[in-house]
């Protein structure tokens, strides 16, 4: 089994901080142990409250995990305050902690997640402890220094940022304008560029949690820095594609997107009773929409010769077992 640990803040409402890291390293098939920093009352719309833990609490959290776990890669998230900024720095010296920094400072909604004072020992102290840093363009250029217009500002931001410590650096470009959104790969030596399609949509709260857990998963896992941030930056883009549109507010990207997707059609309940006849034509009409016609074929007949089954879903997820060997984007589609 391979394990990883988030160092971050708790988000209630559970569409980012530790709560999203948790899910992104479950779907990568990660064990995830957790160092809480700071407790948050939010939701998709506002942050009401923030209580920081103190900083022994945050080393004593991480002494207990590494005294138990054979853990190389970790992460960090919401870090709020320089204390704790110095002691995550501190700690991972000491153990060899290879750090994949997410610079969070300020929460979808607006509200500040990273005090003034925090940004300098964020800069001094944990940046030149870090293996990799993720800023987004407003986080790049608080630590770089400069105003960021484009590509080759982020570049440039790249590498003095790499100045600062950090063996890798990505700068995501999703706050400049475009129809393509294209990310900025430094590893100390050389610049690679990565562009993707801008999604249109307001479900991105989280996206950046999503994308630096999903860079430690892949690490942990033995992919390589460059691939582990490619792998994980398509497993973002699909995440925001299937966001959640939920809350008042910036619904969450969503990382379970495997499983964790349309709910069951209207009369599912009328199913779980027995195939009558208006719960198979639910049934016919949801999935008929969803799957290819081969697949739906053997789906109608497992159908056909199990009409009183007492246990109608056993049948679907046999249906989606198999279907998943013809490929990924088939066996989204069944769930």
């Amino acid at each position: 089994m391979r394990f990883a640990m988030t160092i971050a803040g708790s988000d209630s409402g559970a569409g980012a901080g530790m709560q999203q890291d948790l899910k992104t390293f479950t779907a990568l098939g990660v064990y995830c142990a957790t160092v809480i920093t700071s407790i948050t009352a939010q939701n998709t719309f506002e942050v009401t409250a923030i209580y920081d833990l103190p900083a022994k609490m945050v080393e004593a959290q991480i002494e207990a995990v590494l005294a138990d776990f054979n853990i190389t890669y970790g992460k960090t998230g919401m870090l709020s305050n320089g204390d704790i900024v110095r002691s995550v720095a501190s700690k991972a010296r000491e153990h060899g902690l290879k750090l994949v920094v997410d610079p969070v400072m300020v929460s979808k909604s607006g509200a500040i997640l990273l005090r003034q004072e925090a940004v300098e020992a964020l800069r001094n102290d944990l940046l030149s402890a870090a293996f990799m840093t993720t800023p987004n363009v407003p986080e790049a250029e608080i630590l770089s220094g400069i105003n960021i217009k484009g590509v080759e500002d982020m570049e440039e931001a790249a590498m003095r940022i790499g100045d600062l410590g950090p063996d890798h650096v990505v700068v995501k470009g999703g706050h400049l304008q475009g129809a393509q959104v294209t990310d900025v790969f430094y590893d100390g030596k050389a610049i690679k560029r990565f562009s993707y399609q801008r999604i249109i949509t307001k479900n991105t709260h989280g996206g950046g949690d999503t994308l630096s857990a999903a860079i430690t998963a892949y690490l942990s896992r033995g992919y390589d820095p460059l691939r582990a941030y490619s792998f994980a930056r398509r497993f973002m883009q699909r995440a925001i594609e299937r966001g959640l549109s939920i809350g008042k507010g910036y619904g969450p990207a969503n990382p379970a997107y495997r499983w964790l997707k349309r709910p069951f059609p209207p009369n599912h309940h009328k199913i779980r009773r027995g195939f009558d006849e208006e719960g198979r034509a639910s049934l016919a009409k949801f999935f008929t929409s969803r799957l290819p016609l081969f697949v739906w074929g053997e789906l109608a007949k497992t159908l056909q010769r199990h009409q009183r089954s007492p246990c109608p879903y056993l049948i679907v997820l046999k249906v989606s077992s198999s279907a998943e060997f013809f490929g990924d984007r088939i066996f989204e589609s069944v769930f």
